[in-house]
């Protein structure tokens, strides 16, 4: 549920944004509020329902007026309002993810067996630029399960090149084919 409701703010605060040609600036402001609201002691205090909404309000204020997007300020107001600063994390996802499509970027996360180094991750990045025709933002994980190799998912698809993966594609031929008894040492 929150999601949906974090897609919507965020989408609300895109179009304001792009109409406004301020998207790189709010999508960089969301990153310094998302960091600011997710500290500890700041989520407490606003996740506190013994403080007032116009206490939360209030501290909004002082720190965020006139040092973000005026959209982005009213959005946490708005946020604050309803009891859904929580979800600002949220927000900023959906936000960039909205922002990526704007700017023709594909979200590709990639899981690898072992970690990757930089230099591995970059061609990765880069084989599937050239495989998509657009630009690429990826995140990484591990799953030593894979056993090696990589599994993509990207744009809906998953592309499976771990051993893992291929190992199952074996099972499942070997499985689908009938194996029929033979002498094969006959001639």
């Amino acid at each position: 549920m929150s999601s949906i409701v974090a897609n919507n703010y965020a989408s609300a605060l895109f179009d304001l944004a792009r109409e406004h040609d301020a998207v790189e600036q709010v999508r960089d402001d969301l990153v310094i509020v998302d960091a600011a609201l997710c500290e500890p002691s700041v989520r407490t205090f606003f996740q506190a329902r013994t403080v007032d909404v116009a206490e939360k309000k209030k501290l909004i204020t002082n720190i965020f007026e006139g040092n973000v997007h005026r959209y982005l300020y009213i959005t946490l107001m708005l946020l604050a309002d309803a009891e859904r600063l929580s979800i600002i994390d949220d927000v900023r996802a959906a936000y960039l993810s909205h922002y990526h499509r704007y700017k023709g970027i594909n979200e590709a996360h990639v899981i690898s067996a072992f970690e990757l180094a930089e230099r591995e991750r970059a061609e990765i990045v880069s084989s599937l630029e050239k495989k998509f025709n657009c630009g690429i933002t990826a995140t990484f994980d591990v799953r030593p399960a894979l056993i090696g190799g990589v599994l993509v998912e990207i744009d809906g698809r998953q592309l499976d090149f771990s051993v893992l993966g291929q190992l199952a594609a074996l099972r499942d031929t070997m499985m689908k084919k009938s194996i029929e008894p033979r002498n094969y040492y006959e001639n």
